[in-house]
């Protein structure tokens, strides 16, 4: 009986650290930054309005032209990507998130213009590597 009972006390963490999202960069390879060239955007689309993202799209190619090798991957994540989604805490979009080493530099939701996006990444985010 009392090795049933420790078992269950030691398999519950471990379930929980996997619903959890313990290991997402093995599910989502991309947000591995082994060579941590750069930071990646993941820009989280509901893929109904399209047109609420074309800025979010600018902003980033934007930003790329004139910081190369701020982002190494721009990443296009789908609403109904729902591990990244729960494990980054997505609830509005378009919702754009700058990551380094798995934490959130920069986050930028909803219906914003270009100018907005574009001011919001360059304040925010640490353009020169450390």
């Amino acid at each position: 009986m009392k090795s049933i009972l420790l078992f269950a006390v030691l398999l519950v963490p471990l379930i929980n650290s996997c619903s959890n999202g313990g290991d997402i960069q093995a599910e989502y390879p991309f947000l591995d930054q082994e060579d941590d060239e750069g930071a990646i955007a993941l820009l989280f689309s509901d893929e109904t309005d399209y047109d609420q993202e074309n800025d979010y799209y600018d902003a980033l190619i934007t930003m790329q032209q004139q910081h190369p090798g701020m982002l190494e991957k721009v990443e296009i994540v789908s609403k109904q990507q729902n591990m990244l989604t729960d494990h980054f805490d997505v609830s509005s979009y378009p919702s754009l998130l700058i990551i380094d080493d798995m934490e959130e530099q920069v986050r930028v939701s909803g219906e914003n213009n270009f100018s907005y996006i574009v001011r919001e990444l360059e304040s925010e985010f640490p353009l020169v590597k450390r």
